[in-house]
């Protein structure tokens, strides 16, 4: 019987694994952060009348916003080594700095869009491009910008600040989290875009833009920059790997 030898096989790796039994083809992961390499970086843009033209590159909070407040996040991932033909599965994680949100939030959620800055985008026409550096962007510079709150300026365009693709959408229930827990704002499992966007990178990083599209302006759901200094995590970038 081929059992006894394979509960034998199977017992040191019950024993020194702390989470799930992994075997010898299961998935590799790589945790990326908006702290790491030279590309990593993260910002919010302020779309109000007195903020269009202001820098927060230096902020330890990012957050986006609608009803009027005109938030967005913007978020770059060095993928510089990492290869993106392996990739299995992304996962886009925020983590909760501060949040204060009414009872509609707490129940029915607060959603929010994702968008992917098109590879290769050049800055042009008073827009920065994919290369945007954290303490010069704000809403009036910001690549693929537009003045709806909820968008980013969608199409195949690389030129005058480029344009973005719709990556995806995700509703947090306010009533379901607390200070300090992360939230997974976008997944690739039952979902391609963000698969196809990571693998056609061709210069070492990629740029998320974070939209809400359902919330009061009551809410406030602030996230953790990577200058967060309270040991809160910053904007991970979660990859599963092929063998």
């Amino acid at each position: 019987m081929p059992y006894p030898r394979l509960l034998r096989n199977l017992v040191p790796c019950l024993l020194l694994s702390t989470g799930p039994v992994l075997f010898a083809d299961s998935l590799s992961r790589k945790v990326l952060s908006t702290a790491d390499g030279g590309w990593g970086a993260d910002a919010q843009v302020n779309g109000t009348t007195q903020a269009t033209h202001q820098n927060f590159g230096g902020s330890q909070i990012i957050a986006a916003k609608d009803g009027g407040a005109r938030r967005k996040i913007y978020l770059r991932f060095d993928l510089k080594g990492v290869p993106l033909d392996r990739i299995a599965a992304a996962r886009l994680r925020l983590t909760i700095a501060s949040m204060d949100l009414t009872q509609s939030a707490q129940v029915d959620g607060i959603t929010f869009r994702v968008f992917g800055l098109n590879d290769g985008a050049r800055a042009g026409a008073a827009r920065l491009g994919e290369d945007w550096p954290e303490m010069e962007i704000t809403y009036g510079n910001a690549p693929a910008n537009v003045h709806d709150e909820r968008m980013a300026s969608v199409g195949a365009g690389i030129e005058r600040g480029g344009q973005a693709r719709i990556l995806g959408q995700s509703t947090l229930q306010g009533s379901l989290f607390s200070v300090g827990q992360s939230f997974t704002l976008l997944d690739s499992v039952g979902d391609p875009r963000v698969l196809n966007f990571l693998r056609a990178d061709t210069n070492g990083h990629v740029t998320f833009i974070i939209t809400r599209v359902r919330g009061s302006p009551d809410d406030n759901l602030l996230f953790a920059a990577r200058e967060h200094t309270r040991g809160h995590a910053p904007p991970t970038l979660e990859l599963d790997f092929h063998p």
